[in-house]
């Protein structure tokens, strides 16, 4: 019987409920588990499905959010309240540092892009001259 990333994912999920010594545990039987069945190479793949389904069981909205330089935790929370307000439930927020974004900040969903950037500014300006 082949098992899927999903499945395996899903059973990886099923662990992640109980105390975080318990996780460990279940993280290390899950992992003699890929490697028995020779799915080590997958792993990837199936923390990808893994996030993917944390995510909706916490019904947390993935975000990548860009600035030019890295902001401190003070701002993290701050934009990240502030996200959470605007959608109305939680965020999973990733933080990356992009030096080509000169000034503001790029948040990219799901679904969607808010492009607040400098650069962005200035080529919608340049497209109204």
């Amino acid at each position: 019987m082949k098992i899927s990333e999903s499945q395996y994912a899903r059973l990886l999920l099923g662990a992640s409920h109980g105390s975080a010594a318990d996780f460990r545990q279940e993280i290390s039987r899950f992992v003699h588990l890929l490697r028995r069945h020779r799915k080590v190479r997958q792993l990837n793949k199936i923390v990808a499905v893994f996030s993917k389904l944390y995510d909706d069981e916490k019904k947390a909205l993935p975000l990548k959010i860009t600035t030019a330089r890295p902001i401190g935790p003070v701002q993290r929370q701050t934009v990240v309240a502030a996200l959470e307000k605007k959608f109305k439930k939680k965020v999973a927020a990733e933080f990356a540092v992009e030096s080509g974004v000169i000034g503001g900040i790029k948040i990219s969903g799901p679904d969607f892009l808010i492009d607040n950037t400098l650069v962005s500014q200035v080529n919608k300006l340049s497209n109204k001259l």
